[in-house]
């Protein structure tokens, strides 16, 4: 459950495996358009988790939270029609922000998936699964 206190990475891994089975998404302000995207994150992540263990786990996800990424208004971002156009500094504000809570989301979902509710050298399946999903159809990464 989302408690006082928690925070937009909280929210996103609390919500995630029910936003995944969303055929749209309605978004009410920023949060909305950040647990979007952090959605599609966390679904990438679960992607490149398949077939690694425990131990691989936070330096695969550290690798792909500082790889490039596309932000809103570049060609190849999946999300175009939920962010409204945004200046240079914006989306360099943006991109800034969103690499902050990509390494953030990495770290706590390592947990979720290795870690809880007891230590797994696999990954609990009930996450990995979700690799297989898809959000609106749209992902970040083929």
């Amino acid at each position: 459950m989302v408690e006082e206190g928690d925070d937009i990475i909280d929210e996103t891994l609390y919500y995630f495996k029910s936003n995944m089975l969303f055929k749209t998404f309605e978004i009410k302000g920023i949060a909305d358009r950040v647990m979007l995207y952090l959605t599609l994150y966390t679904h990438q992540c679960l992607m490149r988790l398949q077939g690694v263990n425990k131990d691989q786990a936070p330096n695969k996800l550290f690798a792909l939270a500082m790889e490039s990424f596309v932000c809103p208004g570049e060609a190849g971002f999946p999300l175009t029609s939920f962010y409204p156009q945004a200046t240079a500094a914006e989306l360099s504000s943006w991109r800034e922000y969103m690499k902050q809570c990509r390494v953030e989301l990495g770290q706590r979902l390592v947990e979720k998936v290795f870690l809880y509710p007891e230590p797994s050298g696999t990954g609990n399946k009930h996450w990995l699964q979700f690799s297989k999903e898809r959000l609106m159809d749209k992902a970040l990464e083929k």
